[in-house]
């Protein structure tokens, strides 16, 4: 039941991250109420033991979801009376089509507010954004074009997927493409069509009137610097994926798009300014035989050539005594450092990036990105009407957590 005892928001619970996490799910259901009109401004929510009673959950986990919409200026507190929807907030239903019955005239006009989404919806914490969007939207009845990314950076394999003369009519495109091909859709796309990139680390500048949801990578350098160093770390290393030049990108920016390159700019500039010059190196994962352009098998994660290639950086003199890079990477560490009889976290301290399985089942800290907050800037600049957004493009940036272990 939603909390207007009428059916719920959202789908039934059909997979282990909704079901794992209430807390994610109830803000959900919340906030499209609210930001949909459902929930209108100045209206009493139920109180905090009903809602717990309705959604399965503690009163803890119920007052702390009732909190942090206060916080987003959703809800107020009313001393003596309870929740109620701010009276400040203004529901984004500017694209929401009529119903439409096949054949009508109505279909065509719904067609036309579809948006199309270019997303890794195979990945972990890629997909879960693609999720909650795909469902925040369906909420509002907006149709989806849904293409998957592919992994294989090659140009050639996204102009032959990205035909666009054959997809419906769109009103915005949502995509996290690499640079390299921006441009080439960026011409194909009529210049009605919002544009929305979504991104997770730095990139090339973007062609006139794109809009940007990204991971706020300073705040992410910066809380792993103090907590690290808080910790009384000195000697602190970057785990990265070696740096695949494109020959097709122009050279002044091969460096500054690959490899994580903003990661490397934040965590270093965090360091500096605590007082510490020198105590970061950047440790690249070996992914390629160095001789030959072909990928061969024991230069793969785990292989052979890999592992050795890391336990060259943990026998070095000056060994960093905590490393930092994302969970999938400092998984291959540990197994690495273990089998070499260093222990984690004693011996060497690990942080991860991405709050994966990887880091969860491992125990090792990790830097989160909160999805369903992802999917909800996605959401709001595409539910956002033109009269509002006007001719600004927006840059909205997603600020990290640190979850310990």
């Amino acid at each position: 039941m939603s909390v207007m005892g009428q059916e719920s928001l959202t789908a039934p619970e059909t997979n282990a991250y909704q079901a794992a996490d209430p807390a994610s799910r109830l803000r959900r259901e919340l906030t499209v109420a609210i930001e949909s009109g459902v929930l209108k401004p100045g209206e009493q929510l139920p109180p905090l033991r009903e809602l717990a009673r309705q959604y399965d959950t503690s009163f803890a986990i119920v007052r702390g979801v009732v909190e942090q919409l206060e916080r987003d200026q959703l809800v107020q507190m009313r001393r003596g009376s309870g929740p109620y929807i701010n009276q400040m907030v203004r529901a984004t239903t500017a694209i929401r089509p009529a119903a439409a019955t096949p054949g009508s005239a109505l279909e065509s006009v719904a067609a036309a507010q579809a948006v199309g989404l270019h997303l890794r919806f195979n990945d972990h914490v890629y997909g879960l954004v693609a999720h909650d969007l795909i469902e925040l939207l369906h909420h509002q009845r907006i149709n989806t074009v849904n293409l998957a990314l592919p992994r294989d950076l090659d140009p050639e394999n996204y102009r032959g997927q990205l035909n666009i003369s054959q997809w419906p009519r769109l009103r915005t495109f949502v995509t996290q493409m690499p640079d390299f091909a921006v441009n080439y859709i960026d011409a194909q796309l009529p210049r009605e069509i919002r544009r929305i990139m979504l991104r997770f680390g730095s990139g090339s500048p973007l062609p006139p009137g794109w809009h940007v949801v990204s991971s706020d990578t300073t705040a992410c350098g910066r809380i792993v610097a103090e907590h690290l160093v808080g910790r009384g770390h000195r000697r602190i290393g970057l785990v990265t994926h070696s740096r695949t030049i494109q020959t097709q990108q122009p050279e002044t920016l091969r460096k500054r798009t690959f490899g994580h390159t903003s990661m490397i700019v934040s965590l270093g500039a965090a360091l500096r300014d605590l007082g510490l010059r020198g105590a970061m190196s950047v440790h690249y994962m070996l992914r390629y035989n160095a001789l030959h352009p072909d990928r061969t098998p024991d230069a793969q994660f785990g292989g052979k050539a890999s592992d050795d290639h890391i336990a060259r950086w943990l026998n070095a003199p000056n060994r960093p005594t905590a490393m930092v890079g994302t969970d999938f990477l400092l998984f291959h560490v540990k197994r690495v450092a273990e089998g070499m009889g260093l222990r984690v976290p004693q011996d060497l301290e690990l942080l991860g990036i991405g709050n994966t399985p990887y880091s969860q089942i491992c125990g090792f800290a990790s830097m989160s990105y909160d999805e369903s907050e992802i999917a909800r800037q996605l959401a709001n600049l595409i539910l956002t009407d033109d009269r509002t957004l006007g001719r600004s493009v927006r840059h909205q940036l997603v600020l990290p957590q640190l979850v310990l272990r």
